[in-house]
């Protein structure tokens, strides 16, 4: 009876509970309390206990007082039920579809940013919200829904596509605040997965033109690990979004975008891949004001050399030394900005347009220099002794000159020999005989050198007045001798007594005139004509084809 009664009642409470379940509010058996409680704290409950497991990292989806109140109460969310039947039995280590049709992954993009762009590094950084959509249909659910955005933990909870950028130095998802994930599952099964990437890819540049170039960057997608036969990509309804602030740089100008899809076979298998080609032409205002403008003063610079005095050496030198100089400087530090390539860029033909002219201003500086230094033709110089140009003294009237018959005849070798000392005893009331004999007295006195002063021009007057009136103060030595003497030379019509040394340079130098092949003036003209006028030639025909090189040559 006992136990019959037991059994009896046990049915009774189970039938009770039953009944306050379904009609009134449930009892509290998590909290262990008999009393029944109210919605709000049941609800109130419901978020505490989630918040409480997610801060401990358990998940409350599988915790048991979460599924009683979740099954009890199923009207608080509906939506956790849906996930919740989603996920079961799900396995997201599959793809969809698994042993049949590959998984098509439709990929669209929107550009935040792009750049900058390295000519150094060839490369170049894109800011990008990257979305992939497929479908898979283990996710499925009732149409009476909306479109369901989870939270990004929800993502590793199920399937995902194993793409990336093959031709990147680096790529990385932002995740500031949180991670920058969408995940939108639509009752049909569509998943669209986006996330916000930074890429920097390489970028191979030709620099033939720069910098008027124009240049082609590219982002290739692949899958990593599905081959074509598990996974294609494919480009979507308006792949490629932009607008004009995100794609606005500050050395180049977006042109265009083009985008396409290809295979590569590799050692382990076929890959679906996609491409998207950025068009970027190169701003030529930068350059233009940092060195096309200062080279081409530089050179208008050097050209002040041939308004310059061709006698105003240092300051020529001094000018077109400079311009070279800084030629040099502005070319190094140009350079120095961009990556050390073999081929020759259309700066550098017009930097070395420049250098030509401006050092051809310093040779031009250097040949009027030389050529502005007279030169003269060679003259023989006459010896002691030398009989060419000379001819033997008359022979002296011993009727007229007594004293001197002794020494009556021609000189040695046909020089004529002049004694002073007897033209004093003839001419001692001469006051320019007696100051020539005062230098030729000193001159023999004090030097070893059988030179003497030269007479000046009255003395030599005074010397050919005195043969026409047969009074020749010419002595005539047998032999040649060391003593002072001077030379006799043939005139025209009478004979000149030389003058001493220092004397006679002067009359040379302004006797012989200089030996010039190119007119040293001409030179600055021609100059001051030919150098504009090529340059402005040479740089017309330099931008006429650098500019007019179409892109398709790129």
């Amino acid at each position: 009876m006992n136990k019959l009664a037991l059994g009896s009642t046990r049915i009774v409470t189970c039938l009770m509970y039953v009944f306050i379940v379904i009609n009134c509010e449930p009892r509290d058996a998590v909290m262990g309390k008999d009393a029944l409680i109210s919605k709000a704290e049941k609800e109130a409950y419901f978020e505490g206990l989630i918040d409480g497991l997610s801060k401990s990292g358990q998940d409350p989806y599988y915790h048991p007082d979460y599924s009683f109140l979740r099954k009890n109460m199923p009207e608080l969310h509906p939506v956790s039920n849906v996930l919740d039947e989603l996920l079961f039995n799900y396995d997201n280590r599959l793809r969809p579809n698994f042993g049949g049709k590959p998984v098509i992954v439709n990929i669209t993009m929107n550009i935040d940013s792009i750049g900058p762009i390295s000519e150094v590094d060839m490369n170049f950084r894109i800011d990008i919200s990257f979305r992939q959509y497929w479908v898979d249909d283990r996710l499925k659910f009732n149409d009476t829904f909306e479109p369901l955005t989870v939270n990004h933990k929800f993502l590793d909870k199920i399937w995902q596509p194993d793409t990336y950028f093959p031709e990147s130095y680096e790529s990385k998802k932002q995740h500031v605040m949180i991670p920058n994930i969408l995940l939108r599952i639509k009752p049909g099964g569509e998943v669209l997965y986006s996330s916000r990437v930074t890429v920097i890819a390489k970028c191979p540049m030709k620099l033939t033109y720069f910098p008027m170039d124009v240049q082609k960057c590219k982002l290739l997608i692949e899958a990593f690990g599905y081959t074509s036969k598990d996974l294609i990509l494919q480009w979507g309804d308006n792949p490629v979004e932009r607008t004009n602030e995100s794609v606005k740089l500050a050395q180049f100008e977006f042109i265009n975008l083009m985008t396409r899809q290809f295979f590569l076979n590799f050692t382990t298998g076929n890959f679906s891949d996609l491409e998207v080609e950025f068009t970027f032409k190169r701003s030529l205002i930068y350059f233009i004001i940092q060195t096309y403008v200062p080279s081409t003063l530089i050179v208008i610079l050097s050209w002040v050399n041939f308004w310059v005095n061709r006698h105003s050496v240092p300051a020529r030198a001094s000018l077109a030394i400079t311009t070279v100089l800084t030629m040099i400087t502005l070319m190094g530090s140009t350079n120095a900005a961009l990556p050390r390539v073999s081929s020759i860029k259309a700066l550098d033909i017009y930097f070395g347009i420049c250098f030509f002219y401006v050092f051809g201003a310093l040779v031009e500086f250097a040949l009027v220099c030389y050529f502005n230094k007279p030169r003269y033709a060679p003259r023989p110089q006459k010896t002691l002794f030398e009989s060419s140009k000379t001819r033997p003294c008359k022979e002296i009237n011993s009727k007229s000159h007594p004293k001197n018959v002794n020494s009556s005849k021609q000189c040695n070798g046909g020089v004529s020999i002049l004694n002073p000392f007897s033209l004093a005893r003839e001419n001692q009331t001469s006051p320019l005989m007696k100051r020539y004999l005062s230098q030729v007295s000193a001159s023999h006195s004090y030097s070893k050198s059988p030179e003497i002063p030269q007479p000046s021009p009255l003395l030599k007057r005074y010397v050919s007045s005195a043969e026409h009136s047969e009074m020749s103060p010419c002595i005539i030595e047998p032999q040649p001798i060391c003593t002072p003497a001077v030379y006799i030379t043939e005139t025209s019509h009478s004979e000149n007594v030389s003058s001493p040394p220092t004397l006679k340079r002067r009359r040379q130098r302004r006797r012989r005139r200089p030996f010039r092949t190119v007119d040293v003036s001409k030179i600055d003209l021609y100059s001051r004509i030919m150098f504009p006028l090529t340059y402005v030639i040479i740089c017309m025909v330099y931008w006429m084809v650098y500019l007019g090189v179409s892109e398709t040559d790129f």
